[in-house]
């Protein structure tokens, strides 16, 4: 675990606040879930829902189901798709808030063709299963962003960035609030949407994260220099120091392929991103794909935006500290925001025991200071998440 030096002491660092107003629950790239009930991340995830009131979300921030998504019903690894997203939708079936799912690069069938076709089954399945109308999101294979009021002041803006950086097939047209033409319509349509909620606090969606220090950020262990084929299988040790090397640079510096930063159509991504994000006073962008835990800050200017991954649901793998990085980790574990009635926003990093019980807060750290004059929401429900000030 990393902890930047300009964070250290954050187990002092609490709100002044006790009235949290609102609650988001960060967990990505699960689908490599143990589907016969003791998966530690979902059994955690769980309990640790059951604390909270209908003044809490639930966000699933893609790669949902390894490796391709949900496959067609002839295909014989329907079967077990089907019970890992049962495992995954069981965990947050009696949860009384917002629940949303967002698509990564292996729900579209990892990048491959049919990947529109395994993210309209998945959506399909997901709404069925919940009843709760829309919970995927975006809608139809679109990018979005899809907005979700979630309470006074907060809004949630969903989008789909494998949508974004894949070649294969996938919408196009009117999806009933923009007119999704080209690759450059989703910015658009987000720059659009920023602007129309200026007076929010935003919290963006994707799958992608746009700053990493993990494997696809270009952040190898010493072994994948001299063993780089343990990468991709566990253990494959053959010695090839060289190669090694040279595969580690490549993806620093180039991208294996679209799902690396360094990608010439990633890097376009992030770059166009971090451009719309900068003008926004109170914004959060989460993501999954590294299956880690990270935060950074970005920006020193009079609006610093905020960027969390939050991957680590059902795999765990290298991230580096240092650069730009205030906090990394390795998982199992997933992150929580939590929106208070003075205007502040807080996020916490939560890390998963083997055995599922209680989740061990690593890091906690304050997004958005309080404002003297915001006013909070009139009514605050029922309960009170704070009852639990430990979760």
């Amino acid at each position: 675990m990393f902890v930047a030096e300009s964070a250290h002491g954050w187990q002092e660092d609490a709100p002044t606040s006790d009235q949290e107003v609102y609650r988001v629950y960060l967990v990505g790239d699960v689908g490599a879930v143990q589907t016969d009930g003791t998966d530690p991340v979902l059994g955690t995830l769980k309990k640790h829902l059951e604390l909270v009131d209908e003044r809490a979300a639930v966000v699933f921030l893609g790669d949902n189901l390894y490796c391709c998504g949900l496959p067609d019903s002839m295909d014989p690894g329907r079967a077990d798709a089907e019970a890992r997203l049962r495992a995954i939708l069981g965990a947050v079936d009696h949860f009384s808030g917002r629940i949303v799912f967002v698509p990564g690069n292996h729900d579209w069938n990892s990048s491959r063709p049919g990947g529109l076709e395994s993210v309209a089954r998945q959506e399909r399945y997901v709404e069925s299963y919940l009843n709760r109308g829309d919970t995927f999101l975006p809608s139809d294979g679109y990018p979005g962003p899809a907005k979700v009021k979630l309470a006074d002041g907060i809004t949630l803006l969903a989008i789909d960035t494998e949508w974004y950086l894949t070649d294969q097939a996938k919408s196009f047209g009117d999806d009933g609030r923009n007119d999704i033409r080209e690759r450059d319509d989703l910015l658009t349509g987000l720059a659009e949407e920023i602007r129309d909620e200026e007076d929010e606090r935003l919290l963006i969606v994707g799958h992608h994260p746009l700053m990493s220090n993990g494997q696809h950020g270009g952040h190898a262990r010493a072994r994948d220099h001299l063993f780089p084929l343990t990468r991709f299988w566990k253990n494959a040790y053959v010695p090839l120091p060289l190669i090694g090397t040279l595969g580690v640079l490549y993806v620093r510096y180039l991208g294996v392929s679209e799902q690396d930063l360094a990608h010439v159509r990633y890097r376009r991504l992030s770059t166009a991103l971090k451009r719309i994000f900068r003008d926004h006073e109170r914004l959060v962008y989460a993501a999954g794909h590294e299956h880690s835990l990270q935060y950074f800050q970005s920006g020193k200017d009079l609006h610093p935006n905020h960027f969390v991954v939050s991957g680590a649901g059902s795999k765990s793998s290298h991230v580096a500290g240092g650069g730009d990085a205030i906090f990394t980790a390795t998982g199992p574990g997933y992150s929580t925001i939590h929106y208070y009635g003075d205007g502040s926003t807080w996020l916490s990093f939560w890390r998963v025991a083997a055995d599922g019980n209680d989740p061990i807060h690593v890091f906690r750290t304050r997004l958005h200071a309080a404002e003297q004059n915001y006013e909070p929401p009139a009514e605050t429900g029922p309960g009170d998440p704070m009852d639990h000030p430990d979760y």
